[in-house]
């Protein structure tokens, strides 16, 4: 991988195990420079939160795409948008689509088409990180928008912005994951660091507020879509 990439060296990539499938053939074929390989046994009570600030890619692998996967990959969804890919022997059409309904990135039939696994790994990254440019681990810069986690900090054209810590959250989520529909559930956990409840207009409040600070900073508030029934999403 050349430095143009901006990806991570080495890739840190965990196999969250649910059987007892043999998965050292996956093992070597990550066996190379530039990757990092662990392997997790998935159970409900993992802190998929905090795996997935430690990972850059998860991936689950079995005979075929069953149950026990769909439920990891449901519980990684519910807290992540992580790149996860499925490792399977066995090609069915019909459980590759419910790979990718559930929020799958990718799927690779080995063993004919294992070797194409890290190649399949770097690309879902690219695609991941072509959302927003991540100038650091720390800052994000989306046109003249910037964005500096560790200080908390936003300017749009050199001009800051004054926002508060829950809403910084907020648009670095949606900046972070830009492009992509994030449901009110997930902003609500990890913007708000609460469960969504009935009734409940917070959300909606401080969006609104993110909006408004936005445009008056002369940054179009638009981009920041209401997906109707669904949550939010920064275009």
């Amino acid at each position: 991988m050349g430095q143009q990439d901006s990806l991570p060296n080495p890739i840190q990539v965990v196999l969250l195990s649910t059987s007892d499938y043999a998965t050292e053939h996956i093992e070597q074929v990550l066996a190379r420079p530039g990757f990092g390989y662990s392997e997790l046994a998935f159970s409900p009570s993992c802190n998929l939160v905090e795996l997935s600030e430690q990972a850059d890619v998860l991936l689950v692998a079995n005979r075929e795409f069953l149950e026990a996967e769909e439920q990891c990959l449901l519980a990684v969804r519910r807290d992540s948008t992580i790149p996860l890919l499925a490792v399977t022997y066995n090609y069915q059409l019909e459980q590759c689509n419910r790979c990718f309904e559930m929020g799958g990135d990718d799927i690779v039939v080995g063993p004919k088409h294992l070797q194409e696994l890290p190649s399949r790994i770097i690309a879902c990254l690219r695609r991941q990180r072509r959302t927003a440019m991540a100038l650091s681990k720390n800052e994000l810069l989306l046109d003249e928008l910037y964005l500096n986690r560790q200080s908390c900090a936003v300017s749009v054209a050199g001009q800051s912005l004054s926002l508060t810590p829950v809403q910084f959250s907020l648009l670095w989520l949606l900046a972070t994951y830009r492009s992509k529909s994030l449901d009110k559930a997930f902003l609500y956990q990890h913007g708000l660091n609460k469960p969504q409840t009935a009734h409940d207009r917070s959300l909606d409040m401080h969006i609104s507020r993110v909006r408004k600070k936005l445009g008056e900073a002369g940054w179009s508030a638009e981009r920041i879509r209401t997906v109707h029934g669904v949550g939010y999403c920064l275009t």
